[in-house]
């Protein structure tokens, strides 16, 4: 019978603190979105490497929160430098509102021109 080996390529993941990022507060302030005000959360950088999300719940860190910061956690271990990702905006309401929200601001600025 023949044995089939799966081979999978290794990847070096970064789980210490770098020149750049040496502790937990700072590795929350570079990410960005407020995140800082989660620094009392953990005392130490292995806390914060190992986090999961229920321990983080449990702490009290709301769900955007959570899953943006186990994100980043995730990307710093396959060496990605931390980075500010502002949250998007929806732009007329959303695709499925667009149509209407368009339509009604088109149609009030329409009439405040027929008005004046």
């Amino acid at each position: 019978m023949l044995k089939i080996v799966r081979s999978f390529a290794s990847f070096a993941s970064r789980t210490t603190p770098t020149a750049t990022v040496p502790d937990a507060p700072t590795f929350l302030a570079k990410i960005g979105r407020n995140m800082s005000q989660y620094a009392e959360h953990f005392d130490s950088w292995d806390n914060l490497m190992n986090a999961k999300s229920k321990a983080l719940k449990a702490k009290g860190i709301d769900t955007r929160d959570r899953r943006y910061l186990l994100a980043w956690i995730e990307r710093y271990k396959q060496n990605v430098d931390p980075v500010v990702y502002k949250r998007g905006r929806k732009r007329w309401g959303g695709e499925r509102n667009c149509k209407a929200n368009k339509t009604a601001y088109y149609g009030r600025k329409k009439a405040e021109e027929k008005n004046a």
